[in-house]
């Protein structure tokens, strides 16, 4: 299935949300700053999946 760069970061930050929500700030910034980025609009767009795929497994690791 594609996703589009939009329908990526849509999803991005709702994962980023998810893990601020549930363990703190700093979790999700230490995410961003593993792809030299300080929040999703920063992220380089090769790094996308790589980045939900992380703060994904975070939020639902429960």
């Amino acid at each position: 299935m594609f996703c589009s760069n939009e329908d990526l970061l849509i999803s991005i930050q709702d994962a980023a949300n998810q893990v601020v929500n549930e363990y703190g700030e700093d979790v999700a910034k230490s995410v961003f700053q593993r792809f030299e980025a300080t929040c999703t609009e920063d992220l380089n767009p090769s790094d996308y999946e790589a980045a939900f795929s992380e703060l994904y497994l975070i939020a639902n690791d429960n």
